[in-house]
């Protein structure tokens, strides 16, 4: 996978329906980069600097980096590496099934961005917030929803529960 600047491309998108949102949010996952980015500016990076709210990057691949697989029990870490530097964490979100790399866009560090992605997985591989965001678009998108109608249906789900 070759790193570019669609997260630059797809911030006006995020940004817009953000804005339609009827809460506000207390932090933000994204299904891609923070900082583990050759650029250090993936889009949980890029996105962070405008909404000013915690951001997080969950991906479910590595883009770059070196990191040794952590031990098979949910909750266990090790560091991703790029350039010598730690710029995220390689996490079993779930014990026996493949990590998922996990690094901070703004407002947080790592450790906090693997506290956080730990606290929303409900026994899943991917976190909660990511996999509804996941299941919406997929809805959306067979229903051939647009617009106004897209911004709705998006709202469903970024309700919080009562």
């Amino acid at each position: 996978m070759c790193p570019d600047f669609s997260p630059f491309e797809r911030a006006r998108v995020v940004l817009r329906v953000l804005a339609k949102l009827e809460c506000e949010p207390r932090a933000v996952m994204f299904d891609g980069q923070g900082i583990a980015h050759p650029r250090r500016m993936g889009l949980a990076a890029h996105m962070g600097l405008w909404l000013d709210v915690p951001t997080v990057g969950i991906a479910k691949s590595l883009l770059r980096g070196r990191f040794r697989e952590p031990r098979e029990k949910a909750g266990s870490t090790s560091a991703l590496m790029l350039d010598g530097e730690q710029v995220g964490c390689v996490v079993r979100t779930r014990s026996s099934v493949r990590p998922v790399f996990v690094s901070p866009g703004d407002k947080l560090g790592i450790t906090g961005a693997v506290r956080l992605t730990l606290r929303c997985c409900s026994g899943l591989r991917i976190p909660e917030p990511t996999r509804l965001a996941h299941i919406a678009a997929g809805a959306a998108r067979s229903r051939g929803l647009e617009g106004e109608q897209l911004l709705q249906h998006v709202n469903t789900f970024a309700r919080p529960p009562k």
